[in-house]
C-alpha cells in the first residue's frame, strides 16, 4: 500500500505485506452468449467442499447492465436445491438465488437470463459467492472474465426439442439458433465472422450419426462447405463447417436454423445435463473442438431433459430426485391399489 499527500498526490509512504491465500470454489464457470442486446441463457457451474445448512444463498454479481431475468418461469434449477420465489434481482447487475434445502459438497448447476449491453462494461467480470444462512461467506469465485460483447450480430438459441426421455433409449434430439438478422459481411465486422458450428453433447450422451444421411439439417438455405461439411467422428459432439462471405453476399440469412439427430440417452444423467451450440471464427485454422478453444466465438448453453424411468411416461421423481408432494399422493394412492390387487 501507499499513502499519497491528498494535494499534490506526491507519494509519501509505501509499505508491503504477505498478503492473503485465497481459494476459489472449484470447477467454477459461468457459459453464455454475449450478444448485445439478445437476451440469452446463462449457465452457472460450480463445486463446493463445504456443508451449508438449508437457508443459505448464493450471492451472483454481473458486468453493469447485463439485465438479468430470473423469476420462476426463467430460473432453472438443473441440479441446485430451489424453491418457488427462489431469485431476487437486486438491481442490474446483482441477484440472489436462495437455498431451500442443505448443500452438501458435490457439484451445482443452474440458470437463468441476460440481456448484455450495447458495450462490454468496464469492469467486465461475474462472481458468485455462497453465504450461509447467517449471510457469512462459505465459499465464492471471484472475478471471473466474462464474454466478450458481440454488437454485430443478432443470433439467439432455438428451443432443444427431444423424442424419448427414457434411459438407455434412443432419442431424436433437435436444436440450433435463430438468426434475427443476416449476418455481417467482412467489410462490416471482419471480427465477427462465422464459418462453423460445434455441437457439443453432455457427458455420457452419444450421438448415432454413422452417415451424413443420418444429420438432418431443417433450413437449407445454409450455407454448407463443398463436399464434406460434416464431422461426426467424436461420438460426444459434431462440427458442421460452412462457406461464408467469400463473396459480400453469402452469408447467413435471418431465420431457424437447427439440426437433427439421434442419440443414446444415458443412465444416470451427468449433472452438468446441459448442451451446448457454439458459432466459431475463421481465424483459427484448427477450427474449434471444445467450448472452449479460442476459435469459439459465442456459446448457447441449453439445459437438458430429465429421465423418464416410470411406465407409460409417468415420471415421479423432479430434477433433483425428489418426489413432488403431488405425485406423492398419487404415488401412495397407486401403491395401495397394487396391494390390494395382490391380496
Amino acid at each position: 500500500m501507499e499513502g499519497r499527500d491528498t494535494m499534490s498526490d506526491q507519494q509519501i509512504g509505501w509499505g508491503q505485506a504477505e498478503g492473503l491465500n485465497v481459494l476459489s470454489m472449484q470447477d467454477t464457470s459461468a457459459t453464455y452468449p454475449g450478444i448485445s442486446g439478445v437476451r440469452g441463457r446463462i449457465v452457472w457451474r460450480f463445486r463446493t467442499q463445504l456443508l451449508v445448512q438449508a437457508g443459505g444463498w448464493l450471492d451472483i454479481r454481473l458486468p453493469d447492465g447485463y439485465k438479468p431475468q430470473c423469476d420462476d418461469d426463467t430460473l432453472k434449477a438443473i441440479a441446485l436445491p430451489v424453491g418457488d420465489g427462489a431469485c431476487k434481482i437486486l438491481n442490474d447487475r446483482n441477484l440472489l438465488v436462495f437455498l431451500n434445502t442443505t448443500m452438501v459438497p458435490r457439484e451445482y448447476v443452474f440458470a437463468f437470463f441476460v440481456t448484455p449491453p450495447a458495450a462490454v462494461p468496464i469492469f467486465n467480470t461475474l462472481s458468485i459467492i455462497l453465504r450461509d444462512r447467517f449471510g457469512q461467506v462459505s465459499d465464492a469465485a471471484v472475478e471471473i472474465p466474462g464474454a466478450k460483447v458481440l454488437e454485430k450480430l443478432r443470433i439467439r438459441e432455438s428451443n432443444l426439442q427431444y423424442t424419448s426421455t427414457k434411459p438407455e433409449r434412443e432419442s431424436t434430439i433437435t436444436l440450433g439458433f435463430e438468426v434475427l438478422e443476416s449476418l455481417p459481411d467482412t467489410i462490416v465486422a471482419p471480427d465477427q465472422q462465422i464459418n462453423e458450428v460445434l455441437i457439443t453433447l453432455p457427458n455420457g450422451f452419444r450421438h448415432l450419426v454413422e452417415k451424413t444421411t443420418d444429420f438432418q439439417l431443417m433450413n437449407e438455405d445454409m450455407p454448407l462447405r463443398p463436399g464434406d461439411f460434416l464431422d461426426y467422428y467424436q461420438k460426444d459432439r459434431i462440427r458442421i463447417f460452412m462457406e461464408l462471405n467469400q463473396s459480400t453476399w453469402v452469408t447467413l440469412k435471418s431465420g431457424t436454423y437447427a439440426f437433427r439427430f439421434n442419440v443414446m440417452v444415458p443412465s444416470p444423467l451427468p449433472t452438468f445435463n446441459v448442451w451446448h451450440v457454439s458459432l466459431c471464427s475463421p481465424n483459427y485454422p484448427e477450427g474449434c473442438n471444445r467450448i472452449t478453444d479460442p476459435a469459439v466465438m459465442v456459446t448457447f448453453p441449453m439445459p437438458g431433459f430429465e429421465l423418464d424411468a416410470a411406465p407409460n411416461g409417468l415420471t415421479l421423481t423432479d430434477s433433483a430426485g425428489r418426489i413432488p408432494p403431488g405425485r406423492a399422493v398419487a404415488l401412495s394412492a397407486l401403491l395401495a391399489l397394487v396391494n390390494m390387487v395382490l391380496r
